[in-house]
Parts: C-alpha cells; sequence; structure tokens
C-alpha cells in the first residue's frame, strides 16, 4: 500500500514550502515594522496595516477587466494533440 502523498503532483510540496516561507517573511516584516513604516508613509496608520494586507489577499480572487480585446482570426495549418489537449500552431 502506498502512502496517500505518492498520488500528487510533485511539485506540490515545494510550492506549498515557498507559500509558508513567503508568509512567514511578510509576518516577520510586520513584526519588525517595515511594511508598517512603508504604509505609514502612504497614509495608512500603523494599526490597520495587517487588514489591508488580508484585505489585499482577499481582493485578488476578484478580477475586474478593464479593456477588451477584440477577437482575431487565427489560421492554422497544423493542429498538434499533445497528452490529450490539441493545440493550433499558427501561421508565421
Amino acid at each position: 500500500m502506498r502512502p496517500l502523498g505518492l498520488f500528487f503532483f510533485p511539485l506540490t510540496f515545494p510550492f506549498f514550502l515557498a507559500l509558508v516561507l513567503f508568509a512567514l517573511l511578510v509576518f516577520v516584516l510586520i513584526e519588525i515594522n517595515v511594511i508598517g513604516y512603508a504604509y505609514e508613509r502612504i497614509g495608512i496608520h500603523q494599526r490597520y496595516v495587517f487588514l489591508v494586507l488580508l484585505l489585499s489577499l482577499a481582493g485578488s480572487y476578484i478580477n475586474i477587466p478593464v479593456a477588451q480585446f477584440p477577437a482575431e482570426q487565427l489560421r492554422a495549418e497544423r493542429e498538434v494533440a499533445y497528452f490529450g489537449m490539441r493545440y493550433l500552431i499558427p501561421v508565421i
């Protein structure tokens, strides 16, 4: 019987580790007031820095389109199937 962790993509753990290290870095910078100082310089009180960081993380989930480009016709000479996905090779 194989452990459950072997069924997942092998890069998941390094990415999760990088996320945890980045979060720790942000918390350390908050604790030594580097981020608080930067926000205070732009006019946000040091008391609300963590709230602003959390709101910016929550707001990154929402994508607001600012422009819409017209659709272009793509001429393709070949179609390649790679791992079950079809890709069109455009004419240069």
